[in-house]
């Protein structure tokens, strides 16, 4: 006849002992509630086991946790912005995303991989995470990528993040002239056009952003006219006539586009023909005037910041700027024939005084000898 034996357990954890066959001494250990291997990994229990005689047995019990793969990876954030410049070369470093499993061994490691509507000029590193690639803002301002990061549990799980990459613009593009078209073309301008008459205008965009787009006109050249008969508004284009144009024919500007951008502004140029008649009567000779115009060499001012808030008169160039040079060395070479024809006639008169003082010292000292003889022979005869 089996003897009743009664058992319990010691120690700490979410397990219970129940009968399980009661008339044959068998018990059960069972949880009370469900384990997580990554909060305790193991617990140590002691099964007491007592008979009518007061006899008591320990046996010592270890339960080991097994980890399944019940855990997904999880980013630190779930929503990444970065700025970076546009223009950097291939392999930038973007960014290193980060993310955790708190399984362990293989169903704890995490790879990284681009959701499959990324544009082909981003990778990630599968192992570390690291978004590289090179951009250019004037292809795209932003771009906004999914990137998932996989377990290699069975099934496996996991999880994703947005990553939205902003370009910061750089001041990589010169003003691009839209109108006029080319240095060859020219519009008429009829001889009584009054000052003060809006004649035509310089347009110009900027493929930059901000401050590097921003665009200021002046006037660099002119050739024909007046000073100051022209102007040009530097934040419009819009050029304006000032004076009367007195003579037909061809007059020409040299227009200067500059962006603000920095760390120094970039510009273009553009000539601005004008034809000063009342009909287009010759096509072919305004044709052969421009493209004389486009033979000559332009060498233009320096560009300077404080230049786009002044007057568009001041980047006019004086048209008698040659006259004045050839006025000024023929004054020198005066000067020069002036100082030469003085110190000739000077050095002339030196020697002719010189020539004549020669002259009255010779008698004069033949006179004296003279003299001596008579005095000499006067004394002898008075002697006698």
């Amino acid at each position: 006849m089996n003897h009743r034996v009664d058992c319990h357990l010691e120690g700490t954890g979410p397990f219970r002992l129940g009968p399980y066959q009661l008339f044959k001494n068998e018990y059960l250990l069972e949880t009370t509630e469900s384990l997580d291997y990554e909060k305790i990994q193991e617990y140590e229990l002691i099964v007491v086991a007592k008979n009518a005689q007061e006899l008591v047995i320990k046996t010592f019990l270890k339960v080991q946790v097994l980890d399944e793969n019940d855990n997904a990876p999880v980013f630190q954030q779930s929503l990444v912005e970065i700025s970076v410049e546009e223009n950097n070369p291939p392999n930038t470093f973007l960014t290193q995303l980060q993310a955790t499993d708190q399984d362990s061994e293989s169903r704890g490691e995490v790879i990284y991989l681009l959701g499959g509507d990324a544009p082909g000029i981003f990778v990630v590193d599968r192992v570390t995470g690291v978004l590289t690639t090179s951009l250019d803002r004037e292809q795209q301002g932003t771009y906004q990528l999914w990137i998932e990061a996989v377990d290699g549990g069975e099934p496996a799980r996991s999880c994703v993040t947005m990553v939205t990459v902003l370009l910061l613009d750089v001041n990589d593009n010169p003003p691009i002239v839209l109108f006029p078209q080319s240095n060859q073309s020219y519009m008429l301008v009829l001889p009584n056009t009054l000052p003060g008459t809006s004649i035509t205008e310089v347009y110009a965009v900027d493929k930059d952003t901000g401050m590097n787009a921003v665009i200021a006109y002046s006037i660099v050249k002119r050739k024909g006219g007046e000073p100051g008969s022209f102007a040009i508004d530097p934040e419009t284009g819009n050029i304006t006539l000032k004076r009367e144009l007195s003579n037909r024919g061809l007059y020409s500007l040299l227009v200067k586009v500059s962006d603000h951008g920095q760390p120094e502004p970039l510009y273009s140029t553009v000539m601005v023909n004008f034809f000063v008649n009342e009909t287009v009567s010759n096509e072919s000779y305004i044709q052969s005037l421009l493209t004389r115009e486009a033979e000559i060499e332009v060498e233009e001012r320096p560009w300077y910041k404080g230049q786009m808030t002044e007057g568009p008169e001041r980047y006019e160039l004086f048209p008698c700027q040659p006259v004045l040079i050839a006025l000024s060395v023929t004054c020198l070479g005066l000067f020069f024939s002036v100082v030469t024809l003085t110190s000739y006639i000077c050095c002339k008169r030196f020697k002719k005084q010189r020539k004549k003082r020669s002259e009255v010292e010779i008698p004069l000292k033949m006179k004296n000898d003279s003299m001596q003889v008579v005095n000499r022979k006067l004394r002898q005869i008075s002697n006698i």
